[in-house]
């Protein structure tokens, strides 16, 4: 069923947990001491690590220091077993990161059933996280082409009226052509643009150091000009409401802009017409606070939950453009900057969008 590695230097207690467990149909390795369980660490990779405290070269401790470091071996179950028993002990192999405890002398009931425990908690989390990685595959291979056809073929499609007969046109007709091109390439580039944007956040290369420590200098009209220029895309000027109080933080003028930007874009995507997507920003209790508002499909805490990079709900029933990256973007950021990100939210009624950074 699973293969342990027990790390005991007691021959006799070694080979009495080995035959029970080879019972239960484990395969078993052993090690004598810390420093070999570690070199045999090296060259396998146990589903779970049974390791006793006290032992000559390496003690448990050093072992369990050494497996939660390593990348590779940092999510083994590991369970100590051991003569100790004092609170110290057991509160010392718990701040490891030890997922049980094991005295002796001790019943072989107790090691199975601790193993059978670990082995099922191991298994719903990788079933966990199949799934979501399962639901981000669907999502790339269904989103990405989509977005990227979808404006290329207006492109193209209307390039080619244009190829087959522009000479007879007349002029109110080929500015709708002019500005429907403009539009899709709009909506490419965009798509491009943040897609790139996000693999920079995640790489690092839009870090906190890189940037330096920043004052805010941004003014109202910077706020107001894009708020209006995101509205305009989506012909909903008269929706949208602008609240500017004091404006003043340690961030980038790039950051914070671009958190207004996916802010405004989701407002304005996820919400029909006639009805109000609002921008509130000002400083309260030594915070910068933004908040953005829409009364429209709002969401489900399990989506809130779930919001990540190429995430979109309910895709068949609700047209939706973009990739998904807009509200990982401005999480990442916010987390760049220590801030914090709140998402207040019913179905079927408004969303609200709030976050927070330290003044100072």
């Amino acid at each position: 069923m699973a293969k342990i590695l027990v790390i005991e230097d007691d021959p006799e207690v070694t080979e009495n947990i080995a035959e029970i467990l080879e019972l239960e149909n484990h395969t078993i390795q052993t090690a004598s001491n810390g420093l070999i369980g570690i070199e045999l660490l090296s060259k396998s990779n146990p589903d779970i690590i049974i390791c006793d405290v006290t032992m000559p070269e390496k003690n448990g401790y050093e072992v369990l220091q050494y497996v939660r470091s390593n990348p590779h071996t940092f999510s083994i179950p590991f369970i100590f077993l051991t003569a100790k028993s004092e609170k110290n002990d057991y509160r010392r192999g718990m701040e490891l990161g030890a997922d049980d405890y094991i005295t002796k002398p001790f019943d072989y009931a107790d090691i199975i059933n601790s193993i059978n425990t670990r082995l099922e908690f191991k298994k719903k989390t990788f079933d966990f996280y199949d799934k979501q990685l399962e639901n981000l595959r669907l999502n790339i291979t269904t989103s990405i082409p989509h977005e990227l056809r979808t404006p290329l073929n207006t492109i193209l499609g209307f390039t080619q009226i244009l190829r087959s007969g522009f000479k007879e046109m007349e002029e109110l007709e080929l500015q709708t052509i002019f500005d429907n091109i403009h539009d899709a390439g709009m909506r490419l580039l965009r798509l491009i643009v943040n897609y790139i944007y996000y693999t920079k956040l995640i790489s690092n290369e839009l870090s906190l150091s890189d940037h330096g420590n920043y004052n805010l200098t941004i003014t109202d009209d910077m706020i107001f000009n894009l708020c209006n220029n995101i509205a305009a895309i989506y012909h909903r000027k008269n929706d949208l409401n602008v609240n500017i109080g004091v404006i003043k933080g340690k961030l980038s003028d790039e950051h914070f802009l671009k958190i207004i930007e996916e802010l405004i874009h989701n407002g304005f995507k996820f919400s029909p017409r006639d009805t109000k997507v609002e921008l509130t920003v000002r400083v309260f209790e030594n915070k910068l606070m933004i908040e953005v508002s829409n009364f429209g499909r709002g969401m489900s805490q399990s989506e809130i939950q779930s919001i990540g990079a190429f995430q979109q709900f309910n895709r068949k029933e609700f047209e939706q453009q973009g990739l998904g990256l807009g509200l990982a973007i401005v999480k990442k950021i916010t987390e760049i900057y220590n801030g914090n990100f709140v998402i207040e939210s019913e179905p079927e009624q408004f969303t609200k969008v709030k976050i927070n950074f330290p003044v100072k």
